[in-house]
């Protein structure tokens, strides 16, 4: 798993600055941040088809209203990386900036991976982003 993060965000990035914080990078924040996304976005999806659309039947189906999940997702994916990199004790760079907003990029695509897999017992939303896989 920690590889698996590693790679995801060094292959973008480069390796982390400054140099010495390297094995904090890689051992901590990234795993770390990389899990956390992926459950953030994971909720968010759940709270969006299956809270929002089926059990309170809000009627939330318009893609505005997939949007505005998908946004909200991508700034607190993107803020809690960044407080947690800080958190650690890193030194403060440009680096963790960096990051934070790849992070909220890969939620972003998370999201949509997870929408596409989990629409379809929506009791509104199942056409929502698109109408796809659905008939």
């Amino acid at each position: 798993m920690i590889k698996f993060f590693s790679g995801l965000y060094e292959g973008l990035l480069g390796s982390p600055q400054p140099p010495q914080e390297t094995l904090v990078y890689r051992d901590v924040i990234f795993p770390n941040a990389g899990i956390f996304m992926l459950l953030c976005s994971l909720i968010m999806v759940v709270v969006y088809y299956y809270v929002l659309n089926r059990a309170l039947n809000t009627g939330f189906y318009r893609t505005s209203h997939w949007v505005i999940v998908l946004v909200l997702n991508a700034v607190v994916v993107g803020l809690m990386t960044a407080f947690y990199a800080n958190r650690e004790g890193v030194e403060a760079h440009s680096y963790i900036s960096w990051l934070a907003m790849l992070n909220a990029f890969y939620s972003v695509l998370a999201y949509l991976i997870f929408s596409l897999l989990l629409k379809g017992k929506s009791t509104f939303a199942y056409t929502t982003p698109v109408k796809w896989p659905n008939k």
